[in-house]
């Protein structure tokens, strides 16, 4: 008999734990526990490796917090500032959708550049644009879904007007990754989502950037949009008839906000913006990054660079960039001193 019931015990202990989750407040709490537990144990790995976090960005959502919103006063702004209240507030989203590091990890650590169709179901075709200076610049063309589930929610709109064609014609969004020249699946998601609505999707790559040839022995500073003006001329002219929009990411936001700056009135774009955009720029660039960070952002970098690195050594000191420690330092070696160089 005990033999018996010692044989179903595992079964009974199965059958129990089975029937405590069906109630929803045994559920919540087991599931909050072990998130609390997780955040806790996370926390200890930032203080590890000396990576900040932010107690905001690690609360439960429930509580909201004031955000510090920078505009100008025009008619538009308060208009958006009035009628949207929820900009002031923290967005909802709990640990771990708003940690940054996560974040982070995920859209920069991950690896899918090389595989972007299999990634995301995206086919890409590219064009190369010869600047006036002799540069080369690629404009990645999002031109098909092979997923057949995406594919039909982008015919769910053949029966109506997509947002996409709120003209004759297609509209067209140019994506900008960040400073780095990264794919994220962020900017993946977007391409697949603009397509899925009908739009035109093209990710503007820099010079030297996202495997596109370098071809003048100097890459793009921080926020220099004159190559991003004759790729909006080149796109506009190839569809005069679409309303173009722009989208960035990250410090991308440098190269948008300038040329928005410089431009104005005259930019070609409907509309842009600037996701998780850089507002201070002397602050981001003076501002110590984590190590982990800066370790990861300078090899990233030094690896585009060593392509090039014999070609560049006759404009750059090449062996004190590779052997630079910051981010910083590299910056100022690549660009300052060509400057020095172009002056003399």
């Amino acid at each position: 008999m005990w033999e018996f019931f010692f044989c179903l015990m595992p079964s009974m202990f199965l059958f129990t734990i089975a029937r405590l989750f069906q109630s929803k407040w045994i559920y919540h709490l087991v599931e909050e526990g072990t998130r609390q537990l997780t955040l806790h144990i996370w926390i200890i790995i930032c203080s590890i490796l000396k990576l900040p976090h932010p107690s905001v960005l690690y609360g439960t959502g429930d509580k909201e917090s004031k955000i510090k919103l920078i505009y100008k006063s025009i008619a538009l702004a308060n208009n958006i500032i009035q009628n949207c209240k929820a900009l002031a507030c923290a967005p909802p989203a709990r640990w771990p959708k708003a940690d940054p590091h996560l974040q982070m990890f995920f859209n920069f650590i991950w690896p899918i550049e090389d595989d972007a169709q299999e990634h995301c179901g995206i086919t890409f075709t590219r064009d190369h644009l010869l600047i006036q200076d002799g540069g080369i610049v690629a404009l990645d063309w999002a031109v098909r879904l092979k997923d057949l589930n995406a594919q039909a929610k982008r015919e769910h709109y053949l029966g109506e007007r997509a947002p996409g064609y709120h003209t004759c014609t297609p509209s067209i969004i140019i994506l900008i990754p960040n400073a780095l020249g990264k794919i994220t699946q962020n900017l993946l998601s977007l391409c697949r989502l603009a397509l899925q609505q009908g739009f035109y999707t093209v990710v503007f790559h820099r010079r030297g950037h996202g495997r596109c040839l370098l071809t003048t022995p100097r890459y793009q500073e921080f926020g220099d949009p004159s190559d991003l003006v004759q790729a909006v001329l080149y796109i506009k002219s190839r569809h005069p008839s679409s309303d173009l929009f722009a989208i960035n990411e990250g410090s991308g936001s440098g190269l948008m906000l300038s040329y928005l700056g410089e431009r104005g009135s005259s930019s070609h774009l409907v509309a842009a913006a600037c996701i998780s955009p850089v507002f201070y720029r002397q602050l981001f660039f003076e501002t110590p990054c984590p190590k982990l960070y800066n370790e990861a952002s300078l090899f990233y970098r030094k690896l585009q660079m060593s392509r090039y690195a014999t070609a560049l050594s006759s404009v750059m000191d090449t062996e004190k960039i590779f052997s630079c420690r910051s981010l910083q330092d590299m910056e100022k070696l690549m660009f300052c001193s060509v400057r020095l160089l172009d002056t003399s």
